[in-house]
């Protein structure tokens, strides 16, 4: 059995090498092997065996018991893959925070910036992507109301607001439906309050940056307006801050 291209392609982006999927097929092969063994059966030279298994054992993909020779084990692709994309997803997480901490400020320096007051965006995934972006420039209050018809947005949510919570960032939240799931994992990071009917959503950072829910299909993000324009967003944080007076505290 040869890998086809997309399993190829997939191990790539999990970092494998060419010559670190071909040991790790061999292993789901044969199952135990000694490193002569994968070398002969996966066509990778005996030289660079050793160093290919020990870049699979640390990337969580093989394992080796004690013994002269040692033996190397495949371990589930389930387990496999799963373990690849969490440390994926640390390197990356880690590699975003130092590029933040240290480019935004120099972003920032600008005395004027290069974009316009106003953006119309398209796309659940663009909206989702402008609303990460805003909360984490946001530094000291982050302004939140969900309508019941896209509160899938409330899962979306979910990181943004843990990065929120590690920076005591105060979150006001703003929902259409006390019994969402959600809820109990959102509250440990926002004051949360409910409203049985809400026109409309949207965000606000910091009083300066304004996200305006516009519409929506099948329960998802359809478009939105993103403004940094003062009076727009001013009028937002109103409008925002009068539903709120109004909508009840969760218990």
């Amino acid at each position: 059995m040869e890998l086809s291209r997309d399993v190829r392609a997939a191990l790539d982006r999990f970092t494998l090498t060419p010559y670190e999927q071909k040991a790790y097929l061999a292993l789901l092969r044969g199952g135990a092997m000694t490193a002569r063994d994968i070398s002969a059966s996966g066509e990778v030279p005996y030289s660079k065996v050793y160093e290919v298994l020990g870049r699979l054992e640390a990337k969580g993909w093989v394992e080796s018991s004690g013994g002269r020779p040692s033996r190397y084990h495949p371990r589930p692709p389930q387990i496999a893959a799963r373990t690849s994309a969490m440390r994926i997803q640390t390197e990356i997480q880690e590699a975003e925070r130092i590029v933040l901490d240290e480019l935004t400020p120099l972003f920032e320096e600008k005395e004027v910036r290069e974009k316009p007051n106003i953006w119309i965006i398209h796309g659940e995934f663009s909206v989702l992507t402008k609303l990460h972006e805003l909360a984490s420039r946001t530094t000291d209050e982050l302004l939140i109301a969900v309508p019941g018809s896209v509160e899938g947005l409330l899962h979306a949510l979910q990181p943004a607001l843990a990065s929120l919570r590690a920076r005591a960032v105060k979150v006001k939240m703003m929902v259409t439906k006390r019994e969402d799931r959600a809820l109990d994992a959102l509250t440990s990071a926002a004051e949360v309050r409910v409203r049985s009917q809400m026109f409309g959503g949207g965000v606000v950072s910091d009083g300066r940056e304004a996200l305006l829910l516009l519409g929506e299909e099948r329960g998802r993000v359809a478009t939105a307006i993103w403004a940094d324009h003062p009076g727009l967003t001013q009028l937002a944080k109103d409008y925002f801050e009068y539903l709120w007076r109004e909508a009840e505290p969760l218990p």
